[in-house]
């Protein structure tokens, strides 16, 4: 990704499956079933939460505090992220 793309991407929300592989974001919002989102939010990824993205591939890999979290492409799309560095 360019510096450009990454200062363009800075500037707005996107979906996390958009987002490459070691940047970190900030959660946004999510467009969920309430089921999905409660257990997302019990294993750390809550509203303005940050975290990295360690792998964008297929299934997303998430670091949020100490813990790693995998989720899929799916669920990755109906989540907005900001991306922060």
């Amino acid at each position: 990704m360019s510096l450009l793309s990454i200062a363009q991407a800075n500037s707005q929300i996107n979906s996390l499956s958009e987002v490459p592989e070691g940047m970190t974001c900030c959660l946004h919002q999510s467009d969920l079933e309430q089921s999905s989102s409660e257990l997302l939010q019990a294993m750390g990824l809550v509203e303005d939460c940050s975290f990295q993205v360690c792998r964008n591939k297929g299934t997303c890999v998430l670091q949020v505090h100490s813990t790693r979290l995998a989720i899929s492409r799916e669920l990755a799309s109906k989540i907005q992220v900001r991306v922060v560095n």
